[in-house]
């Protein structure tokens, strides 16, 4: 139900249908390479989403990566450079999102599978963010989710992460925070505890119940496979 995250963070793009993305992952391998990112490749990258307004990205890039080990710096470079070549490649018809939470991703590719097997979703369409309609009851607009977060000043509670995932539309964003957020968990990541985060067990079991699974050893194997492959895949 989810894909590896080669990775420390995803960036949620798609094109048109599977035979598309693998000729354009096929393209972006020859186009990325190792070494540091020059001042050539900001230039280059500077109609991407990520760099509009950003004119110290290169500047906090460095900072970012002054303190971490050789081996570090080299991966991350690669990285970056990977991210941006797709925002440059895709940013004319496509949105791209970031978040830091791989449970995001585990959410929204086991939802669009559920939604390809069981309603007919086109196989090549965008993420399915959310199947139970029920969670939208007193939370169906914009305005309502912007309270919600507004209410307890984060997006930590449950009825927010119910109906949405955070995410920002550049690598470079501070978003409410008084530092670049992606930037700073990048190498290391960001986790929560489950008290905080969410347990991905009810979340699953909810969503399975939803879809008309009735209790026993089925849908307990079931929920157990599914789990068991977002773990295999750092979800």
């Amino acid at each position: 139900p989810a894909p590896g995250n080669d990775g420390p963070i995803s960036a949620a793009a798609r094109e048109e249908g599977p035979a598309a993305m693998e000729a354009g992952g096929a393209a972006l391998a020859h186009t990325v390479r190792g070494g540091p990112v020059t001042d050539a490749d900001w230039a280059r990258f500077a109609l991407t989403p990520s760099l509009r307004g950003s004119l110290d990205a290169a500047r906090l890039h460095s900072t970012m990566m002054a303190s971490e080990l050789e081996a570090t710096r080299a991966h991350m470079d690669v990285v970056i450079r990977e991210m941006l070549e797709c925002e440059l490649r895709l940013h004319e018809t496509h949105t791209v999102f970031y978040h830091s939470y791989s449970i995001s991703s585990f959410i929204y590719e086991l939802q669009t599978a559920l939604a390809t097997l069981l309603l007919d979703y086109p196989a090549a369409g965008p993420p399915v963010m959310r199947l139970i309609r029920s969670n939208f009851e007193g939370c169906d607009s914009l305005a309502a989710l912007c309270e919600e977060r507004e209410s307890h000043s984060t997006d930590h509670s449950e009825r927010f992460r119910n109906v949405a995932v955070s995410a920002v539309v550049s690598w470079f964003a501070t978003g409410d925070y008084s530092r670049n957020f992606m930037m700073t968990h990048a190498v290391r990541g960001w986790s929560g505890s489950k008290a905080d985060m969410g347990d991905l067990t009810s979340f699953v079991e909810r969503l399975l119940i939803a879809c008309g699974l009735p209790p026993g050893p089925a849908r307990d194997t079931l929920l157990a496979q599914l789990l068991a492959a977002g773990e295999k895949r750092g979800l």
